[in-house]
């Protein structure tokens, strides 16, 4: 019966054997495990920082922000230039003298601007353009600090006769703004109260060497926007603004007749200014 009892006491030590290396294969096993999953977050977080870090270099490098002024309104020009999508959040207008915000808290404008497009609006100010600078603040952190420049020198001005048709104002003279080379900007401002509906602006512009393009736009009534069109070379250009109410697929001229520009060495730019009302 001895032999018996012996050989019973070796099995059950074999099997306390296997069941103690089957416990500690299985706490090895979870914590390679888990060192696994910490290094892979670790290198996953390390790689978002780094992310981060080049967006945020690039966004400052590739984002131009440019700002023009008549009386008090401000038209602010966002150009992305680089791959990514921007995100302008904040606004602050800054007190130039001091270098204290007008306002203890900055507007949420909430901008969204695509790769390689450029945004513009515009804010009436409550003191002169040109006492303040205007700070932006973007999704990532980026500041922009921009001062406002004066919009020189004479404009075309067409005023909406009740929108039915159009007719020049009493400025009827034309002038160089040198806001952009070798394009032509139309400035339309909606001088409606802020809850109308919303219209959309086509602009036509071509010449007679087979050159012709069309622009849409939409403008917030109580707000302004800017179109910016650039043009292959110097020459005779000719445009045409209409535009459509609310859901109507029918366009109605804003403009009588075609406007005539003739851009050169001396006058690369030309702005047209409409006002809405």
């Amino acid at each position: 019966m001895l032999p018996l009892f012996k050989s019973k006491r070796g099995l059950s030590t074999i099997i306390g054997g296997i069941i103690m290396l089957s416990i500690l294969f299985t706490v090895i096993f979870q914590l390679f495990s888990l060192f696994s999953i910490a290094n892979a977050l670790y290198h996953e977080a390390t790689t978002d920082v780094i992310n981060f870090d080049q967006e945020v270099i690039w966004e400052l490098r590739e984002v131009e922000v440019s700002c023009t002024y008549l009386g008090n309104e401000i038209f602010l020009n966002i150009t992305n230039l680089s791959p990514m999508v921007v995100n302008i959040l904040h606004l602050w207008i800054i007190n130039e003298s001091n270098n204290v915000p007008i306002e203890p808290q900055p507007m949420d404008v909430n901008i969204t601007i695509p790769p390689g497009e450029i945004t513009t609006f515009s804010l009436t100010l409550s003191v002169s353009p040109s006492e303040v600078l205007i700070k932006l603040v973007s999704g990532r952190g980026n500041v922009f600090v921009v001062e406002p420049e004066p919009i020189s020198g004479l404009w075309f001005a067409y005023y909406g006769s009740g929108m039915g048709g159009g007719g020049r104002g009493e400025d009827n003279s034309s002038g160089n703004i040198s806001w952009y080379p070798n394009a032509i900007t139309v400035v339309i401002h909606d001088e409606r109260p802020p809850g109308n509906e919303v219209w959309m602006y086509k602009i036509d512009i071509w010449n007679e060497n087979n050159y012709s393009n069309t622009i849409y736009t939409s403008n917030i009534p109580g707000f302004g926007g800017i179109s910016v069109i650039p043009v292959p070379d110097f020459g005779e250009y000719f445009l045409m603004v209409s535009f459509r109410r609310g859901n109507s697929n029918v366009y109605e001229n804003l403009t009588e007749s075609p406007i005539e520009v003739i851009l050169g060495p001396d006058s690369p730019s030309f702005t047209i200014w409409i006002e809405v009302s």
